[in-house]
């Protein structure tokens, strides 16, 4: 399968992903299969080329889950309308909330059942023996971060803001943060890094965020994870 060119612009890519998800839901209506065995269905269009079938089970529903990415406005929009399941990425547990109200709610006002889309959250756990342990294997993760490749990374997450001359622990200036409308790719994670940005973080703290922008917890437990987890039932199904 070869997806469209690397090239194509923004609404190209955006009107590509809003048409193409229709297609799993009529997986049924055109037969690919005979007495003998598969037929190969050779599609050749403008955007893929599938030569099929897939060489695995079917799933229950007879079609594919539809999982979807994104986070800026257009993504929250495609994922409200037609996702089953929505993968995200957010660095605070405030953001991860927001984000599934906003787009659960949107998906209500299309018509959907009330908790759908299911959310599928990027989560970091760290364990420890103690609460003495938990800090000191967390600073060591945030020592053992290379700062530049770091501070590349905050770069591609604010837009492609140039955060080279920036002293490490100081904020960064507002005027240096982009307007998230004139951003054409991972707008939804600059907007969340420019939010972030606002609040008066130093570069160091933002980089230490970005290094794996998840919902993070930590506990104390090794042996029994798991009790830690049920000790805040509330807070972790508000993702479910």
């Amino acid at each position: 399968m070869h997806g469209p060119p690397s090239r194509s612009k923004w609404s190209t890519r955006s009107s590509i992903r809003g048409r193409r998800v229709h297609s799993p839901r009529t997986v049924g209506a055109g037969r690919s299969s005979t007495r003998t065995g598969y037929v190969r269905s050779k599609h050749t269009g403008q955007y893929f080329t599938v030569q099929g079938p897939l060489n695995i089970p079917p799933v229950p529903q007879r079609r594919p889950v539809q999982f979807q990415a994104g986070q800026s406005a257009g993504g929250v929009e495609l994922g409200a309308r037609f996702a089953e399941v929505v993968f995200t990425s957010l660095p605070t547990l405030e953001d991860a909330v927001t984000y599934t109200k906003t787009i659960r709610a949107r998906a209500v006002d299309l018509g959907r059942a009330e908790g759908l889309p299911l959310i599928f959250s990027s989560f970091h756990a760290t364990y420890g023996a103690s609460e003495e342990e938990v800090a000191r294997l967390v600073r060591e993760q945030e020592e053992s971060i290379d700062l530049d490749a770091g501070r590349r990374r905050l770069e591609d997450m604010l837009g492609g803001a140039d955060l080279s001359d920036l002293p490490l622990d100081k904020p960064i200036p507002e005027s240096m943060l982009p307007e998230v409308n004139s951003v054409n790719r991972r707008r939804g994670r600059v907007e969340i890094f420019s939010r972030l940005a606002a609040t008066g973080r130093t570069l160091r703290e933002l980089i230490v965020a970005s290094k794996a922008a998840a919902t993070r917890v930590t506990a104390r437990s090794r042996r029994a994870p798991s009790r830690r987890a049920n000790e805040t039932p509330d807070r972790a199904d508000r993702f479910r």
